[in-house]
């Protein structure tokens, strides 16, 4: 059955048509619009152009790879690197070996065998009260190597850096210290020209653009072949972890839109302009959404719970057993437990006097305040959203945490949706990007977007410093996008339990049923919770209101 295209589909593909080589495109696709899809069109009506689909992970190769015609080869960004830079490396010898990261172990031991080195960097701390200075040579370690990482995932060349920085990378070419991905990567950009692709290929497809990192950024800058980025600004989500909106800075010959959604329903689709269009403090213009998919009706039916933080999904894995409405092997996580609880079991261990050694490496910085008090003001003060919530699971729960955490065990993980109608998986809305389910409920604990905007307009309004306006800023961008993100998860019916959905249902007085030929079932919430959500979908807050004003 040969794919009926859309207008803005048939613009692309006939622009890539006419591209030249050394063209640049730029396509802005919004949720469920299609985006992969309309790549695969591209390649098929060029069927003598060479494409390189550069993907973020193996998975994304496999899914990628059954979907694209013949003249598309996909690869990741760290596979080309290891092809030029390591494979020539480990014909040299077997000992040869890539490991994820510098360990903390690894680089105290070079620091050691470098005096000057040491002496400059990790000297002891002379206000330290137990005159040891370990605690501060550990911190001094680890921040190092942080901003150690931030210069191999830039685009800046070695020389720019400082004489540690370029003695590290000189030690690990050296084999002083053990290679990794990150570092390989990084040496494969610098080396500016990669006639491997430029020979090959005579167009380059980046996907997910909007969370690239720059020294990706700095490869598909590099090559001579055209360029085609692929994303949506407002699903920009992984700053905290050095990703950066390519789209946001890639000069584009032309820049075109994927605006029809057809994951969505409509109800979903105008909450998600009414957000995008009210809350996005970036300059580039709105586009609206348009569903394509009227009733939202689907043949299968899942669900999730998604929530904001870590200990939100605790929160509602914790109702959902105590209420009894799933058992163990209906839930599913997209994490391993693990990794989701440690927030919790690490707040709940240092209210324990736990030291920092049976903290886990990202929470041993609790060690630095007299107590849970202490903690808790800090976390307050610097709005650190998942350590309150944390503290808040440790002050309602206290050490049942570690029951909970073991019934989280026996339940199954998995990074994809689900077609089993009696499941539900739990995830976060940084976890839930790429998957959709017929229903999804949103916790309350997404940031209020109103008060972020409130806090932004007063510091323009008081003349604030522009790294203070900046930063608040961004954080408006950062959480617009990601409740955006979460609320496009679902196809039929959202029940949203956040602050945003409160005044969503205020402002416009729609219904989430309005579209709907057939009833939401939720079955994945509480017997109670369920029929008030029903309910609430039913007849919004601020219909509600009117009604009993009348």
């Amino acid at each position: 059955m040969k794919l009926k295209l859309t207008e803005e589909q048939c613009r692309i593909i006939e622009f890539v048509k006419q591209m030249k080589r050394g063209q640049k495109l730029k396509i802005e696709a919004k949720a469920g619009s299609g985006k992969t899809s309309t790549l695969v069109e591209v390649a098929k009506a060029n069927p003598d152009k060479r494409f390189l689909y550069l993907a973020f992970n193996k998975a994304i190769v496999n899914d990628a790879s059954q979907k694209f015609p013949a003249n598309v080869v996909v690869k990741t960004t760290h596979s080309l690197a290891y092809g030029k830079i390591v494979m020539p490396l480990r014909k040299k010898g077997p000992t040869f070996r890539v490991q994820g990261k510098i360990t903390m172990f690894e680089l105290k031991d070079w620091f050691m065998e470098h005096d000057a080195l040491y002496k400059r960097y990790l000297k002891a701390n002379p206000s330290d009260e137990a005159g040891t200075g370990k605690a501060y040579q550990w911190d001094s370690i680890a921040f190092v190597a942080a901003r150690y990482n931030e210069y191999l995932n830039s685009d800046k060349e070695e020389h720019t850096q400082s004489k540690l920085f370029q003695e590290l990378s000189r030690a690990i070419r050296d084999g002083e210290i053990s290679y990794t991905h990150s570092f390989y990567l990084k040496e494969y950009q610098l080396l500016r020209k990669h006639p491997e692709i430029d020979k090959k290929f005579d167009c380059i497809l980046l996907d997910e653009a909007q969370d690239t990192n720059p020294v990706t950024m700095g490869i598909v800058n590099d090559v001579t072949c055209s360029k085609i980025l692929v994303g949506d600004s407002n699903q920009s989500i992984y700053a905290f972890r050095g990703a950066v909106n390519a789209l946001a800075t890639f000069q584009a010959d032309e820049t075109l839109y994927l605006t029809c959604c057809f994951r969505c329903n409509q109800p979903i689709v105008d909450r998600a302009n009414f957000f995008l269009k009210k809350y996005d403090p970036t300059e580039h213009p709105f586009r609206a959404m348009r569903s394509n998919r009227p009733d939202g009706k689907s043949k299968r039916k899942s669900a999730a719970i998604i929530a904001r933080t870590n200990s939100g999904l605790i929160s509602a894995f914790e109702e959902l057993l105590r209420d009894r409405t799933l058992s163990y092997k209906d839930i599913i996580f997209t994490r391993p437990p693990s990794e989701i609880f440690a927030p919790s079991l690490n707040v709940l261990k240092f209210q324990d006097g736990a030291d920092a050694r049976e903290l886990a490496a990202p929470f041993r910085y609790f060690k630095r305040f007299d107590d849970i008090f202490d903690l808790k003001n800090y976390a307050e003060d610097t709005s650190s959203y998942e350590v309150m919530m944390a503290i808040k699971l440790v002050e309602d729960y206290g050490h049942s945490i570690f029951g909970l955490y073991d019934k989280a065990n026996q339940c199954a993980v998995c990074n994809f949706t689900t077609s089993d109608n009696k499941t539900v998986t739990l995830t976060t809305a940084h976890s839930s990007k790429g998957l959709e389910f017929d229903e999804v409920a949103l916790l309350g604990d997404f940031t209020h977007l109103a008060d972020i905007q409130d806090e932004l307009r007063t510091l323009i309004q008081d003349g604030a410093p522009a790294g203070d306006i900046n930063s608040v800023a961004q954080s408006l961008y950062e959480e617009t996008n990601l409740y955006y993100v979460a609320l496009t998860r679902a196809r039929s019916v959202l029940f949203d339990l956040t602050e945003n959905g409160v005044e969503f249902d205020k402002d416009t007085l729609l219904s989430s049923l309005d579209a709907l030929s057939f009833p939401p079932s939720l079955f994945f919430l509480p017997d109670e919770t369920r029929k008030e959500a029903i309910k609430a979908l039913s007849h919004p807050q601020g219909q509600q209101e009117e009604e009993k004003d009348a």
